[in-house]
């Protein structure tokens, strides 16, 4: 899952910078949106790329710190796992790339891998002690990248996407209205002390 908005190919270098600063605007503009518009509690985030730990150290952090800021602002963050095997075994490896390797200091992350229409590990989906759960990669149906119609793809990446729209689908059925004509409201189990 190397490349994505990180892409290391030396003769792509102002491609590179154009993406990553795409990217960082967009995490950005989005954060800006959760707070101006008031969403704590109403915005998951889907980060379906992997950037290899060998990228500048200021990159890495910059894009630590948006996703962390995300997440202390009640974004629920979904991102893949990865897709590599060993390449000498073919045996699952454990997540080697960033924005899943967060994982291990905001703990509030998802990390996903990937399964087939089985239910068993998708082939080259990698796994792990920070990886938290699994969901459908076989044959999604999805944006094409150039953004004209739907595709059908299959893989790590496209899980996460599935998963994120699965917590939007459980948060708004588990939302409604106290009183009626108002707005939606997720129940949080705990009564008030206001009325006491």
């Amino acid at each position: 899952m190397h490349g994505g908005p990180f892409s290391e190919d030396p003769d792509d270098s102002d491609k590179e910078e154009t993406v990553e600063s795409a990217t960082f605007d967009g995490l950005a503009m989005i954060l800006a949106d959760v707070k101006g518009s008031k969403l704590k509690q109403k915005a998951v985030v889907n980060l379906s790329f992997g950037v290899s730990p060998d990228i500048e150290d200021a990159s890495r952090d910059k894009l630590h710190d948006l996703i962390e800021e995300l997440v202390a602002n009640d974004v629920v963050v979904v991102t893949a796992s990865g897709n590599e095997r060993n390449s000498k075994t073919g045996a699952r490896s454990d997540i080697d790339d960033y924005p899943a390797l967060y994982r291990e200091d905001i703990q509030e992350m998802i990390v996903v891998d990937a399964t087939n229409n089985e239910g068993t590990t998708w082939p080259s989906t990698q796994g792990g002690h920070l990886l938290d759960l699994s969901g459908p990669g076989d044959e999604i149906i999805c944006a094409k990248r150039d953004g004209d119609g739907r595709a059908i793809k299959s893989g790590t990446s496209y899980v996460d996407g599935k998963t994120a729209q699965n917590v939007k689908d459980i948060i708004l059925e588990k939302a409604y209205a106290r009183i009626d004509g108002e707005v939606k409201v997720l129940y949080n189990n705990e009564k008030s002390d206001l009325n006491t």
